[in-house]
């Protein structure tokens, strides 16, 4: 698996004394409860909703442009309630994709224009393949590939697919340019499906912990 970088502007965002990134254009709602490990970026046009419960972001992850990220409502003796959305180390948002799940875990891949329906729990080390629609209450095994609408398992990862991640998304956070080289505020970047791949780096430090 390869990652193919266009260089990112990173004038167009706001940087935390931890290396979180979050884009100008992108909309935080409830602030104070959106937490970041460090090194997450959030790019223009995503939405964090915060302000329906707390959403946790873990280090050297991305949201992609147009994501949502939505906490999971859940009926409770006939009153709404929304949980905490968890998402873990080194996962990887693509473009348009909303997300309603309950905990994604690290070293995941969610394509672009995916719905993943409330409730749904992915564990760590998986693809989500792209346009796929994961039903409500999905649990997505570790070392999964889900694909379709609705999306079912498809293949398997190889054991060192969280290596292969981390190194993607670790790339992808240097991509960014200083502000004298050319504007770029998307992603802009694919991830070749090819699990087979034996390109393997070693993973950085975590980041402390931060809030927006």
């Amino acid at each position: 698996m390869e990652a193919t970088l266009n260089i990112i502007d990173r004038t167009n965002f706001a940087e935390t004394q931890t290396g979180n990134r979050v884009s100008r254009n992108s909309v935080l709602c409830g602030a104070r409860q959106i937490k970041a490990e460090g090194k997450t970026t959030i790019f223009g046009g995503a939405i964090v909703r915060g302000d329906l419960s707390a959403v946790n972001i873990g280090k050297f992850s991305f949201i992609g442009p147009q994501v949502v990220l939505r906490p999971p409502a859940k009926v409770v003796k006939g009153t709404m309630i929304h949980l905490q959305q968890t998402i873990g180390d080194y996962v990887v948002i693509e473009d348009a994709s909303i997300i309603e799940a309950a905990s994604i875990g690290s070293c995941v891949q969610i394509g672009k224009n995916c719905i993943i329906g409330k409730g749904c729990i992915i564990k760590e080390s998986c693809r989500i393949e792209d346009n796929s629609v994961l039903v409500a209450e999905t649990v997505v095994p570790p070392f999964s590939v889900f694909s379709g609408f609705p999306a079912q398992r498809v293949s398997e990862l190889p054991e060192c697919f969280p290596l292969i991640q981390k190194d993607i998304a670790i790339s992808l956070y240097k991509s960014f340019t200083n502000p004298n080289q050319s504007s770029n505020s998307n992603l802009n970047q694919s991830l070749n499906s090819n699990s087979n791949s034996n390109s393997i780096q070693r993973p950085t430090l975590a980041a402390p912990n931060q809030t927006f």
